[in-house]
């Protein structure tokens, strides 16, 4: 139980900590979208002040010919004014409705958790450990390969060997391994005879890497 509750530890862990960088990545993204709609702004209330500064600049002799270029100006600023407004708007309307859909994507199912943390974890949950690695990569449960398990595995391995061949006998030693023979009969019915070779070969895993 002990591994368990660690295990839910840690994903829960490693969810908060997934959340806390998407929701500052999300907050600078923000931030930089709300600088460029200030800007923007500034920049269209100084365009109008310029415009309406040379307006009431021009005398009423030049006043015919520069009015119709100076309103096409304002009236211009004006439409890219409340258009920017309406962008700006349904930019942030945009970006909380993502935030939301994101949040509740990436919102953890206890139930999942609980059921991959049963197949992760071994039969013997007080044994070995979990490995965790960086990067969100996956994890795996390491624990001890004992020398029961050792030789349980040898022999599920020779009796799948042996599966299906009849007679098999052993005929002795030679060198250290064990010689089994077994016939083999053709379709011509003839007989062949057929010699096994099996030694058991324990080293050290430092010796084979």
């Amino acid at each position: 139980m002990l591994a368990i509750e660690d295990m839910k530890k840690l994903q829960k862990e490693q969810h908060r900590v997934t959340m806390v960088i998407f929701r500052k990545k999300k907050k600078e993204t923000i931030q930089k979208q709300q600088q460029e709609c200030r800007r923007l702004e500034r920049e269209i209330k100084l365009f109008v002040k310029t415009a309406r500064a040379k307006v009431a600049c021009i005398s009423v002799g030049d006043s015919k010919r520069a009015s119709t270029s100076t309103v096409i100006k304002l009236q211009k600023a004006v439409v890219d004014w409340k258009t920017l407004s309406r962008e700006n708007r349904a930019l942030h309307d945009e970006i909380e409705r993502r935030e939301g859909f994101e949040q509740a994507v990436r919102k953890p199912n206890q139930a999942a958790i609980d059921a991959e943390t049963l197949l992760l974890l071994p039969v013997d949950s007080q044994s070995g450990h979990r490995v965790c690695f960086d990067h969100e990569e996956p994890s795996f449960h390491f624990y001890p390969f004992t020398k029961a398990g050792f030789d349980t595995g040898v022999r599920n391995f020779e009796a799948e060997l042996t599966k299906g061949i009849q007679s098999v006998s052993m005929i002795g030693n030679i060198l250290g391994w064990d010689v089994y023979r077994a016939p083999l009969v053709t379709n011509d019915n003839s007989v062949l005879q057929r010699v096994q070779l099996a030694k058991r070969m324990c080293y050290p895993l430092d010796d084979l890497l």
